[in-house]
C-alpha cells in the first residue's frame, strides 16, 4: 500500500509543480501583454493600432486553442464509437 501511496503523492507534487510554473509563465507575460494592449489601443496612453491588431490577433488564435483541442478530442471518439458499431 506504501507504494501506491507513493506514487499517488509524487504525481500530485509534479502536477502542482507543472502547474505552478504553467501559472508564473501566464501570468509574467500575460499581465504585460494585457497592458500593452489596453494602452496601446484607441483612445490609450500610447497609440499603436497595427501593433494592437497584431497582438490582439495573436491573443485570439491561442485563446481558441482549447477549443480546437476540444472539437479533436469530440470529433475522434464519435469517429471511435461509430468504428465499435
Amino acid at each position: 500500500m506504501s507504494l501506491l501511496f507513493e506514487r499517488l503523492w509524487q504525481g500530485l507534487l509534479d502536477t502542482l509543480l507543472m502547474v505552478g510554473v504553467s501559472s508564473l509563465l501566464a501570468l509574467l507575460a500575460g499581465i504585460p501583454l494585457a497592458v500593452f494592449l489596453v494602452t496601446s489601443s484607441r483612445g490609450g496612453i500610447f497609440e499603436a493600432p497595427r501593433l494592437n491588431r497584431v497582438l490582439g490577433a495573436v491573443v485570439n488564435l491561442f485563446r481558441s486553442i482549447p477549443f480546437l483541442i476540444l472539437i479533436c478530442l469530440l470529433y475522434t471518439s464519435d469517429a471511435a464509437d461509430e468504428e465499435d458499431s
